[in-house]
């Protein structure tokens, strides 16, 4: 049908075609920016990625970021322009510029975040919100430990998480404790303190079975 129509009517579903001139939509000017956005990025994380707006480092980082929110303002400006060039010039019968249209107006735009706030910082471009969540994760990986820290907590969870990867690596075989080990322990428990009277003996024997257990699975599995 449509082959039937375009050699009836010459101007039949004829759409209009522009030549482009250079890059489309300052591609050129974006891919500059953001070469030099991640150059000074790089820059400001290796000299400690310090957050002083007055270091230079920051300042310069700020000023690659603005002219890359710039450029991409330019192209989305061009491209809307562009767009109403085409459908102020198009024909009445353009379908394909029709459907186009509708298309844009029925769909919801880009699913993508379109904006991500952090602190009292804002990024509203694609390269902003990569370095954003760049520079959150540096940030993550290198803890600032100030004097409040609790090392105890830390100290602990260490030792536990190389205990249980030890233990996942060695599957190392736990003997359990003998009853003369408990005898001897009691002994020198009974030297070294003699207030321990004997109405406590058998508390203390299943105290120190289950310490000497404990500190036996630990020994082992270091």
């Amino acid at each position: 049908m449509h082959n039937a129509c375009n050699e009836a009517i010459p101007n039949y579903n004829k759409s209009i075609t522009t030549k482009s001139t250079g890059n489309p939509f300052g591609e050129k000017n974006i891919s500059e920016a953001s070469k030099i956005t991640k150059e000074k990025h790089a820059l400001w994380k290796n000299g400690g990625a310090p957050k002083d707006k007055n270091n230079p480092l920051k300042s310069q980082l700020t000023t690659a970021k603005r002219l890359l929110r710039k450029a991409h303002r330019q192209a989305y400006a061009s491209q809307r322009e562009k767009l109403a060039n085409q459908i102020m010039t198009a024909s009445s019968s353009d379908n394909k510029l029709f459907h186009k249209l509708l298309r844009t107006q029925r769909s919801d735009g880009n699913r993508f975040t379109k904006t991500l706030r952090r602190d009292n910082q804002m990024a509203e471009t694609n390269e902003d919100i990569l370095h954003m969540w760049t520079d959150y994760f540096y940030e993550l990986s290198n803890p600032d430990y100030k004097q409040d820290f609790d090392y105890e907590k830390y100290e602990l969870s260490t030792l536990q998480n190389t205990i249980i990867e030890k233990d996942r690596k060695g599957k190392a075989k736990i003997e359990p404790i003998r009853e003369e080990e408990i005898h001897d322990a009691v002994k020198r428990l009974k030297t070294e303190n003699p207030q321990i009277s004997m109405e406590y003996q058998p508390n203390t024997t299943k105290t120190l079975r289950l310490s000497f257990y404990r500190s036996y699975c630990i020994s082992s599995i270091q």
